[in-house]
């Protein structure tokens, strides 16, 4: 452990990402939104009650189950557009992260020290939203998440979601450490 003092800090895990470039001189304004919100945050808590609702509904009833799933989808990529994004499909992709920053794949080739707008969204819906600055990108061997791995340090991220992803790392490190000691154990 002591080669590596930040082994404990980043972890792996899937989650959706959406980014969006921010001009420099719309920055302020949407460290604004990312601080104090932009009133869709209401749609969100809707949303998780959606998806808990459809899962306890898809033993009972699959067939109700799967149409609330596509008009859940459906307002998915409503949420996105009124966010500022497009309705473009994202698909869960392995992401490291920490709670400065994250590592992800995209096909958009940015500068370095670009800000950009991203939205994190963790398989269990939890979602968070932040002003990031483009630290590192590199070409990849095109993969079914991007030709490019970026990785952004989280320049304006409000409270709340600071501490989600705090949750998030801390959960991931107690699941890396339980598999580490049963392999460890095993052999």
């Amino acid at each position: 452990m002591d080669d590596n003092k930040r082994e404990f800090f980043r972890v792996n895990d899937h989650a959706y990402v959406r980014i969006k470039y921010v001009p420099r001189n719309h920055v302020k304004q949407i460290a604004k939104e990312v601080y104090y919100g932009t009133g869709l945050e209401g749609i969100v808590l809707a949303n998780r009650k959606v998806l808990e609702s459809i899962a306890g509904l898809k033993a009972r009833d699959s067939q109700l189950s799967f149409a609330l799933e596509a008009m859940n989808e459906k307002m998915d990529e409503i949420l996105s557009i009124a966010q500022g994004g497009s309705a473009e499909k994202t698909k869960a992709q392995p992401i490291n992260f920490s709670i400065g920053g994250c590592r992800f794949y995209t096909n958009e080739a940015y500068s370095l020290n670009e800000a950009i707008d991203i939205t994190i969204r963790f398989s269990d819906q939890e979602e968070i939203r932040a002003l990031a600055l483009v630290r590192n990108i590199s070409k990849v061997d095109d993969n079914a998440f991007g030709e490019y791995e970026m990785a952004v340090q989280f320049r304006a991220i409000s409270k709340a979601n600071a501490s989600v992803v705090e949750k998030h790392v801390m959960a991931r490190q107690q699941e890396e450490l339980r598999a580490r000691a049963e392999a460890k154990q095993n052999g």
